[in-house]
């Protein structure tokens, strides 16, 4: 984009000019007019399929290509592992310096599994019910009665809904 024209113009350019308006005042032009929107929903769920073909393809490539630096990483961790270990205890400090990598042992944080939620969370109710959150949510189904009854809530509206196209293959 040349530093002269603007934005709206290069954005205008882009946005296709039709030469004659179509206009649906016909059953036929009706029925030709969801046949082509029909058409184009397929061509969208074929593309989507492919898509979805596309990419379990490079994930099971993805898996392949790096396999075998996988079980090199594995390897090489096992090995270096417990002479990292015995210099860093011997030397009381977290790193060891090597030509080209540092190395250090990390503990991860302790984390928390539970086997059956339901059973942990009816425990936590009636033992330690401070630490059992509540989330406050408003409903909306009875929200939506209460405006529909003409009741004024602030912060709250009813939007009405807006009717949309619906187009089936019969």
């Amino acid at each position: 984009m040349s530093e002269t024209r603007s934005l709206a113009e290069v954005i205008q350019e882009t946005i296709p000019v039709e030469k004659e308006t179509f206009v649906v005042d016909s059953t036929a032009k009706a029925s030709w007019a969801a046949s082509k929107y029909l058409e184009a929903q397929e061509r969208i769920s074929a593309c989507k399929k492919q898509a979805e073909e596309y990419t379990k393809k490079i994930d099971q490539w993805f898996s392949q290509a790096i396999k075998e630096d996988l079980k090199t990483m594995d390897f090489m961790e096992y090995q270096i592992w417990p002479y990292a270990q015995s210099i860093i205890e011997v030397h009381k400090s977290k790193t060891l310096k090597v030509p080209g990598a540092n190395i250090s042992l990390r503990k991860k944080p302790d984390q928390v599994d539970m086997e059956d939620e339901g059973l942990v969370l009816g425990y936590m109710e009636q033992i330690h019910p401070e630490l059992v959150e509540t989330r406050k949510q408003v409903k909306k189904t009875d929200l939506k009665t209460l405006l529909e009854n003409n009741e004024l809530i602030p912060g709250a509206f009813l939007r009405k809904g807006e009717e949309s196209l619906h187009i089936k293959r019969v």
